[in-house]
C-alpha cells in the first residue's frame, strides 16, 4: 500500500515512478531497509533532483514530494533571424561567451544566436 501512496503523491506532483522498491541496503557495517525510488526524467527538468531517491520510510518520501519546490520555466530560446528590431528589450544569447546578455537586437553581432523574452524581475508578475 505503501508503493501505491508514493506513486499517487509522485503523479499529484507531474512524476513517473519508473520503479519504488522497499530494499535492505548495507551502511556503515550494518544493513537497514529503506525506499529506493526510481523517478522519470521530468524531475531533473521539473524539479532539478536526482532520478534516483532514498528514503527511510513512507512518511519521509511523501513529505520530501509534498516540498519539493519546482524550478523556474526555462526561457524559450528562439532564432535570431525572428528577433524584432524595433528596440524591445531581449535576453540575448552570446553564441562565443556562452551566456546571455539583455539588451535589443540591431542586427549588427553575429556572435548573437538566439533570443527570448527579457525575464521579470523579483516580486514583478
Amino acid at each position: 500500500m505503501s508503493k501505491r501512496k508514493i506513486i499517487a503523491a509522485a503523479k499529484r506532483r507531474g512524476l513517473s515512478v519508473v520503479n519504488a522498491a522497499w530494499e535492505w541496503t548495507v551502511g556503515g557495517g550494518e544493513r537497514y531497509p529503506q525506499w529506493v525510488v526510481d523517478f522519470g526524467p521530468e524531475i531533473d527538468e521539473l524539479y532539478g533532483e536526482s532520478e534516483e531517491q532514498f528514503f527511510e520510510d513512507t512518511d519521509t518520501a511523501l513529505q520530501w514530494l509534498e516540498d519539493l519546490i519546482s524550478l523556474p520555466p526555462r526561457p524559450e530560446w528562439l532564432p535570431i533571424a525572428e528577433a524584432p528590431q524595433d528596440g524591445t528589450r531581449l535576453m540575448l544569447w552570446d553564441s562565443v561567451s556562452k551566456r546571455p546578455v539583455f539588451g535589443s537586437w540591431r542586427g549588427d553581432n553575429h556572435a548573437i544566436t538566439h533570443y527570448a523574452a527579457e525575464p521579470a524581475g523579483p516580486g514583478a508578475s
